[in-house]
């Protein structure tokens, strides 16, 4: 069971992380049930909140880079950009993702 706690946790980690930019996507109505919905997903509030910006087009994706080399490929895409997130919130490291069966991450 989620505890009020943890979602007022989380609901103030995502107005933190940029007011302005939660005001804009999340308008006023609908904090409190992203919130939620990240907490009972398990889902690290933060990684959330940088996807919800970047799916929302408030922020670009970063590079895909190659893990082995760091050399640069190209952007990545929305769906790259959440799932290296994810990766990272989840084991702590760079977000390795694997891209047509390379090791890559989103810089």
């Amino acid at each position: 069971m989620i505890s009020e706690e943890d979602i007022d946790n989380a609901e103030r980690t995502l107005e933190f992380i940029a007011p302005s930019v939660w005001e804009r996507v999340m308008g006023t109505q609908g904090r409190r049930e992203f919130a939620t919905l990240v907490v009972d997903a398990g889902h690290d509030a933060e990684a959330e909140w940088m996807i919800a910006q970047i799916s929302a087009g408030m922020v670009q994706p970063g590079r895909l880079c190659n893990y082995q080399t760091g050399s640069d490929m190209r952007r990545a895409t929305v769906a790259e950009a959440s799932e290296s997130i994810r990766a990272a919130a989840d084991d702590g490291g760079c977000g390795v993702i694997i891209i047509d069966g390379i090791a890559c991450y989103v810089d």
